[in-house]
């Protein structure tokens, strides 16, 4: 180091005698700014520095940190001289430490016990995953790229401050030295094969792990609270849930705590998070220095989602409800996984949590591979999302036949230059609309629906990959469109009106191919024929059937107190009579059929049903010199065809139609 060096030594060990914290300011950036530190030269480094930091506490740290709190060791960050060849400090030990084109090794770092403000100082080294124990970590990359720590005598100074938070926490809770993955540092970001490697062994790596570390962030008082009374509860029950929280104020604010603060954290409705806990054997979340188990962590995410408790007063606006009713499905999936009967598909993956958030686009489809062993999109250099959601959709229709599969990602924010068949796993989401029960392979058998009468579906080959020819059978285009569907009453009067005045129906008439009346017939059109289980309505079910004080026997042999069974059924009864409509508009179709279509459907549009869908779909025809083509627009009901009727009652045979 020179000059520079023995300056720098000098300097420091004058500091050191003084013990002067306004010296260490002054210099610090000009003694080590750039250096490039040897194992030697750090191990001289550390010396000096636990030096001062016995005699004064000085904080080596950028200018612009300097305000940082006194009781806080900011670990100096020395700036290495990277040239267009070394793009990060860790490159020497990701050279030597080479695990790429073997998808049995990881590399992981040894965490031994010590203080949270004492700097991180790692070993890394390689293992087998399958054969050595280890522990993974599951957290967002957030915050900023400001924190410091060192890894086989190298720094690393860019590293994400939610990540060295939960390190400096798991450090100060372990009483031995542990092999610990996480994916920023034990995988080398910058080498796109070895990233691409990962992506194909990502869910095996949380299932070999001993155990997942679930970090939630920081602890607020709201967190530590809620933590410390669950945790304290011992054996949790149902029934002792619901008599804590109406009869226990120190409950009750508990309750609110954990909805209000530890379930609205970042790492919750995460797609990579599906992956990490359905396959983990184990897991503990940790929210500052406050863990629980996952167990405990389920039971109490699943009460509020099934009770309507404490989401009773939420509107369906609110996306939390949405990430709550995903989380049900989270629960079935990790029991599914772990027993061995998860779908080994992506569809069923990605349609049950199509509402949870993924920094890159491709991320909705390689966050659920580890899950689904038969798809074979691997992410390749050059290759794009457009063209990754072109092929997952034509794996899924080649491979397993799910037409609906088409019909997600239509919701508002959906990006242009996809085809209209083609998904956008990317869209956000969002309550405006829900989509209903299609089938994508996970659910009831066969679906809710059947609208093709069972017919396979069959694709036609054609040259044109962003164009999918499909056997289809027309049923009719759309006469009248109503406004779009909203939580107010204007809507409904709106659909009363089509119905009973354009259509030219009376409200107790017969609906045609029915035994519905009209009124009967347009209330189960409006909740797309569906119960507040999810199931089709029976003869006393739909929108204008009074059902508020009518318990169904499901609940009783409920372990819950009779006035929460009613509750809790009342809070699923208002959604399901609202959820598959919000977004959508009432439609009359050809010979006064009620339907429920997309909200940019206009009259024109026409309604067919593709062989093997188990609803119709609203295309919108496009005339060409050389033939028609079809764009979707979406999903839709329409009362009387659900079960097969249009293959049933009619003569007309499948026709070929484009979709582009």
């Amino acid at each position: 180091m020179g000059l520079l060096s023995a300056l720098g030594g000098f300097v420091v060990r004058e500091l050191a005698k003084s013990a002067g914290n306004h010296i260490a300011d002054s210099v610090k950036e000009d003694v080590f700014g750039e250096s490039a530190f040897t194992p030697h030269e750090y191990r001289q480094h550390q010396l000096r520095k636990n030096l001062i930091n016995d005699l004064g506490k000085l904080k080596f740290a950028d200018t612009s940190s300097a305000t940082a709190s006194p009781n806080v060791e900011i670990p100096h960050r020395p700036k290495r001289s990277i040239n267009a060849k070394s793009q990060h400090p860790l490159d020497r030990v990701y050279h030597r430490l080479c695990i790429k084109g073997n998808e049995d090794l990881i590399r992981v770092v040894t965490l031994t016990p010590g203080s949270r403000w004492q700097t991180l100082d790692f070993e890394m080294k390689i293992i087998n995953f399958r054969d050595e124990k280890y522990e993974a970590l599951s957290y967002r990359w957030a915050g900023s790229e400001d924190q410091a720590m060192a890894i086989n005598d190298f720094f690393v100074y860019d590293v994400f401050s939610n990540l060295h938070s939960a390190l400096q926490r798991i450090r100060s809770r372990i009483t031995e030295p542990v092999n610990l993955w996480f994916d920023a540092i034990c995988i080398k970001q910058t080498d796109e094969d070895e990233v691409n490697q990962h992506l194909g062994i990502m869910g095996e790596i949380y299932a070999s792990a001993k155990r997942v570390v679930v970090w939630l962030g920081e602890g607020t008082p709201e967190s530590d609270m809620a933590f410390s009374h669950f945790n304290s509860l011992g054996y949790v029950t149902l029934e002792r849930l619901f008599w804590g929280y109406e009869n226990d104020r120190d409950a009750k604010n508990a309750w609110r705590n954990f909805e209000g603060d530890v379930m609205t954290r970042d790492w919750w409705g995460r797609a990579w998070m599906v992956q990490e806990m359905a396959c983990a054997r184990s897991m503990t979340f940790m929210c500052g220095d406050q863990e629980m188990e996952h167990e405990l962590m389920f039971k109490l995410a699943l009460f509020s989602y099934t009770s309507g408790r404490p989401l009773s007063n939420a509107t369906l606006e609110e996306p939390l409800h949405f990430r709550w009713q995903s989380f049900n499905y989270m629960y079935i999936a990790r029991n599914m996984v772990q027993t061995g009967f998860s779908p080994d598909d992506i569809a069923p993956w990605i349609y049950r949590f199509r509402y949870w958030e993924s920094g890159k686009e491709e991320d909705r489809v390689f966050a659920y591979l580890g899950m689904a062993n038969t798809c074979p999109i691997r992410k390749q250099p050059g290759y794009l999302w457009p063209d990754i959601y072109i092929d997952t959709t034509r794996h899924v229709l080649q491979h397993n036949g799910y037409i609906d599969f088409i019909c997600l990602g239509k919701e508002p924010g959906r990006k242009s230059g996809l085809p209209t068949w083609v998904p956008d796993f990317s869209v956000k989401f969002t309550a405006n609309p829900q989509t209903p029960p299609l089938w994508c392979g996970w659910g009831k058998a066969g679906g809710v629906y059947n609208a093709s009468n069972g017919t396979p579906f069959r694709k036609i080959k054609n040259d044109d990959r962003r164009k999918l020819c499909v056997q289809a059978r027309f049923f009719g285009s759309i006469k009248s469109v109503g406004i779009v569907h909203d939580i107010n009453d204007r809507c409904i009067e709106d659909s009363k009106r089509l119905a009973f005045e354009i259509a030219g129906f009376r409200p107790h008439s017969r609906y045609p191919g029915t035994y519905d009346t009209c009124e009967r017939a347009l209330g189960k059109t409006l909740v797309w024929d569906l119960n507040w289980q999810g199931n089709r309505c029976s003869n006393i079910q739909g929108f204008f059937e009074d059902e508020e004080d009518k318990v169904p026997d499901q609940f009783s042999d409920s372990e819950l107190p009779v006035r929460e069974r009613i509750r809790s059924y009342k809070v699923q009864l208002r959604d399901s009579r609202v959820k598959y409509r919000l977004g959508r508009c009432f439609a009359i179709v050809k010979d006064a059929s009620y339907a429920m279509v997309p909200r940019n459907t206009v009259a024109g549009d026409e309604i067919w049903v593709l062989a093997g869908a188990t609803v119709p779909m609203v295309f919108r025809k496009v005339v060409h010199l050389n033939g028609p083509t079809y764009k979707l627009i979406g999903e839709c009901y329409v009362h009387g065809i659900m079960n097969g009727d249009t293959y049933l009652n009619s003569d007309a045979d499948d026709e070929p139609i484009l979709i582009d």
